[in-house]
């Protein structure tokens, strides 16, 4: 059951950094509450994702979307099963945590619950099926930055999570 096309959410809670521009870190937020399953998947920035709710009844989802230069920190909620499908943005590793479930869902063919963590690259598509009810927290950041890290503190593992050859963690 998809959900139709008139779009309801509320108007989105922004914040810029006042030093755009001046060569200082990029900072942004933008925290959306959603009743339409399609505005919902729009909300994450830079992401190719396209979501159809399978359970009836009505749908409530906030996305809040915090970007600090190439890391992405975000929050999905949603309040029904949704099939999503789709791909982080170009260059980016993710590394997600199912803060809460209302029973599992299945990421990538995977069983996923409250507490599952899950990795990807961007060059990787993937499908999700939400349980009823979920509350994610997502981290997506670039190569680059994942290898700079890597490189600061010997911790080469890391860079094997979600990678290209691996899929998922």
């Amino acid at each position: 059951m998809t959900t139709g096309s008139t779009a309801s959410a509320s108007a989105p809670s922004q914040c810029a950094n006042p030093a755009e521009g001046t060569g200082a870190a990029r900072f942004s937020c933008d925290r959306r509450a959603c009743s339409d399953v399609d505005e919902h998947a729009a909300a994450l920035g830079r992401w190719d994702q396209h979501y159809d709710q399978l359970s009836p009844g009505r749908f409530s989802g906030e996305v809040t979307d915090l970007w600090l230069d190439r890391l992405q920190v975000f929050r999905e909620v949603t309040n029904q099963i949704v099939e999503q499908r789709g791909s982080a943005w170009p260059g980016a590793r993710f590394f997600g945590v199912v803060m809460d479930s209302e029973g599992e869902g299945m990421f990538c063919g995977r069983p996923l619950g409250a507490g599952g963590a899950a990795a990807f690259a961007s060059g990787n598509a993937f499908t999700m099926r939400t349980p009823p009810r979920l509350d994610v927290i997502g981290v997506a950041l670039s190569r680059e930055t994942l290898q700079a890290h890597a490189d600061a503190t010997g911790d080469a593992l890391l860079l094997q999570c979600g990678s290209e050859e691996d899929g998922l963690w």
